[in-house]
C-alpha cells in the first residue's frame, strides 16, 4: 500500500509539472498491475483532463458500478460522455444517479452541449434521426448500429423518432424492447404506443414501468433451483425471453414459479409451453436474421 501511495504521489507531481504523458503512464502501469478504486479514480480524472475521452470511458466500463458514486468520477465520467456527444447516454446515467449528484449545473452543462451540437452538426442530426427512423427495413445487426449512432442525438430528437419505432410493426421485438427500455431508463413521462408480443398496441408511460422485481425473484429461483449447469442456461434462456416479454411479463406468467415451471418444462425436460409461443417464434426468427 505504502508502494502504490509513493507511485501516486509521484504521478500528481508530474502532472504538476505539465508531464501528463508520463504521469498517465504510471498510473497505466500501476492500473495493471495492481489495480485499486484510488488509482482508478486518478487515471479517470487525468484521462479526461487530458482529453482521453476514449480511454476515459473504457476504464469506466472495466470498474463496477459502485464506482461512479463518487461525485468526482460521476463529474468526470460525464464530462466525458459530452465531449463525445453521448447524449443519450449522459441523461440515462444522470436520470440513474443518486440525488446529490444531480446538480443543476450538470443538467445545464448537458443541455447546452445538445444546443451547441445541433447548431453545429445539423445534418448529422438530421441524419442519424433519419437512419433511427428507419430501423424496420434492416438487418438485426444494422438496426443495433443504427440504436448506438442514434445516442450523439440530443435527448428530443432521440426521443421522437424512438416514438415511432415503438410502433413501427415491422421492427424486430428485441430491438423495439431495447430501444423502449433506454426511453424507460430516460424517465420519459409521456404515454407513448408500444407494439407488445400480440401485435397489439398498448399505451405506456416509461417512466412508470418497473418489472425488476419479478426478474431478480426469478433469478434467485434459479439459482437455488438448479445445478451450476442447468442454472447458467435458465439464466440465459430466461433473459431473453423474459427481456422478449418487457414490459408486461406478468401476461405470460403472473409469478416468478410460472416463469420458473415454464423454463424449467421447456430448456431441460424438452416439453412444449404453450405460453411460450410468441416468445420461441420471435428467437426463432432471431436466430435465422
Amino acid at each position: 500500500m505504502k508502494e502504490i501511495d509513493e507511485q501516486l504521489t509521484q504521478a500528481k507531481e508530474l502532472w504538476d509539472d505539465g508531464k501528463q504523458a508520463q504521469a498517465i503512464q504510471i498510473l497505466e502501469e500501476l492500473d495493471e498491475k495492481t489495480p485499486t478504486t484510488q488509482v482508478a479514480e486518478l487515471l479517470n480524472h487525468f484521462y479526461v483532463a487530458n482529453q482521453q475521452y476514449s480511454e476515459a470511458l473504457q476504464l469506466v466500463a472495466n470498474q463496477s458500478t459502485n464506482f461512479l458514486h463518487h461525485p468526482g468520477v460521476f463529474a468526470d465520467y460525464l464530462g466525458a460522455l459530452i465531449a463525445t456527444n453521448n447524449f443519450i447516454v449522459a441523461w440515462k446515467t444522470l436520470a440513474s444517479a443518486d440525488q446529490q449528484m444531480k446538480i443543476p449545473a450538470m443538467v445545464t452543462r448537458l443541455e447546452e452541449a445538445e444546443v451547441r451540437y445541433q447548431e453545429d452538426f445539423p445534418q448529422s442530426v438530421r441524419a442519424d434521426e433519419r437512419h433511427f427512423y428507419h430501423l424496420g427495413d434492416r438487418q438485426l445487426a444494422d438496426q443495433i448500429k443504427a440504436i448506438k449512432q442514434a445516442y450523439h442525438l440530443p435527448q428530443k430528437n432521440y426521443i421522437r423518432a424512438a416514438s415511432f419505432n415503438l410502433v413501427d410493426p415491422y421492427l424486430n421485438q428485441l430491438t423495439r424492447v431495447s430501444i423502449l427500455k433506454d426511453l424507460v431508463d430516460l424517465r420519459v413521462e409521456r404515454e407513448l404506443d408500444f407494439i407488445w408480443l400480440d401485435e397489439k398496441s398498448y399505451r405506456v408511460v416509461p417512466a412508470q414501468i418497473d418489472v425488476g422485481r419479478l426478474r431478480k425473484e426469478l433469478m434467485r429461483l434459479i439459482e437455488q433451483s438448479a445445478d451450476p449447469v442447468q442454472a447458467e442456461l435458465l439464466i440465459q434462456q430466461a433473459g431473453l425471453m423474459y427481456d422478449l416479454a418487457f414490459p408486461f411479463p406478468e401476461r405470460v406468467f403472473a409469478t416468478a414459479t410460472g416463469w420458473l415451471a415454464a423454463l424449467q418444462a421447456q430448456f431441460l425436460a424438452g416439453k412444449e409451453v404453450k405460453q411460450f409461443h410468441s416468445l420461441n417464434k420471435i428467437m426463432n426468427s432471431i436466430m435465422t436474421s
